[in-house]
């Protein structure tokens, strides 16, 4: 999955096992729409409102604190600014930006310098090298303390999409051991394509080669070694080249439904009304992130854009305006926390949030 709204990204930074059980098994638990109902009717209204639709109708179902807040809403000076659309989704792609300069994102150097390996990805690789195939054993009492002459590194991660069975980062080189001989999948094309595209050479033996011929293997590696020039060490990025099916530097897709776009001028306004509580860090918050990048591409030109929550609930607005400065630590930031997303395989349960969590009674922690 290489698509993300707002509510995917939220939902996994809450807890990882609840977007699992959401967005991976698509488990749908029943919930009250009570709370969500004076929201739903306000957007609604606000919606027709701004498309010159007559509401006179609708606005006789509202209750009073209902009517208090749409009464707010038409006040508001930014509701009434130039309309432009309502109710709309956008989608981009995101730009796989390189990290800042001078800085490495990871916390970590040497091994996987300039790409951050996640503690999920750390802790699976740690646990699959416990359970060794063994042809992977026979093949790791061959190769390990540099008895080839460089060092091969166990499970190891590459850009925290796929672990390999041996990597030497130094020369960039894989060993991949396969079961059996068989018709290569398209996730195996994918998987082949996009870790050539890091820059990595795959070797690949079959458990029977292994076991009746391990000297002809070790052999042929050696060969693959001599021609195997040394590089820099560390996991790179995609390299230039061919691009299919937006893999490589645009890997991840975002999309979200606005509720308006208005403007004055040149100047535009992303609004999106709240009858609840805003983001605790609007900044940075994945509709933020994800609205004003959209809007950006989706206008191309103009002077200024910003994005303004509209605090129903306590009667004000928190405008958020957009730079390119912004726009580049929302990329970096999105394309991380996509990567994480789509690196997992763990879910891990944030225990702090169950609570109130609807899988709770499904969930084994």
């Amino acid at each position: 999955m290489n698509n993300f709204s707002p509510n995917m990204i939220k939902t996994y930074q809450t807890c990882p096992k609840k977007y699992y059980f959401q967005y991976v098994e698509n488990i749908n638990v029943p919930k009250s729409a009570i709370p969500f109902e004076k929201g739903k009717k306000i957007h609604a209204l606000a919606n027709y409102y701004l498309q010159k639709i007559k509401i006179d109708r609708i606005e006789t179902a509202l209750n009073g604190t209902e009517r208090e807040v749409w009464k707010l809403l038409k006040q508001n000076p930014f509701y009434n600014m130039d309309y432009l659309k309502s109710e709309f989704t956008l989608m981009i792609k995101l730009q796989n930006l390189p990290p800042e300069r001078g800085k490495c994102p990871t916390g970590q150097r040497g091994l996987n310098k300039g790409i951050r390996i996640y503690p999920y990805i750390k802790e699976f690789s740690r646990e699959i090298r416990k359970n060794m195939t063994p042809q992977e054993l026979k093949m790791w009492n061959y190769i390990r303390k540099e008895q080839l002459g460089i060092k091969f590194r166990r499970q190891h991660p590459i850009n925290n999409k796929y672990i390999a069975d041996f990597a030497c980062p130094e020369r960039k080189i894989i060993i991949g051991i396969d079961g059996s001989q068989h018709i290569e999948s398209d996730d195996d094309k994918y998987r082949t394509f996009y870790i050539e595209n890091t820059g990595y050479q795959i070797v690949r033996f079959y458990n029977n080669d292994i076991d009746t011929n391990i000297e002809g293997c070790i052999e042929y590696l050696q060969n693959v070694i001599k021609q195997q020039p040394p590089t820099a060490v560390g996991d790179f990025p995609l390299l230039g080249g061919r691009n299919p099916e937006g893999l490589g530097n645009n890997l991840y897709w975002v999309s979200g439904r606005l509720d308006a776009l208005v403007y004055t001028d040149g100047n535009y306004y992303i609004l999106d009304y709240k009858t609840g509580s805003i983001p605790k860090n609007p900044e940075f918050d994945p509709q933020t992130m994800i609205y004003l990048l959209c809007a950006d591409r989706y206008l191309k030109n103009y002077d200024t854009l910003s994005f303004v929550y509209i605090d129903l609930k306590n009667k004000q607005n928190y405008v958020i305006k957009f730079t390119p400065e912004l726009k580049t630590k929302y990329e970096q930031k999105l394309n991380q926390i996509c990567g994480k997303i789509t690196s997992d395989s763990l879910y891990k349960c944030n225990i702090s949030s169950c609570k109130y969590c609807e899988f709770n009674k499904i969930c084994n922690k």
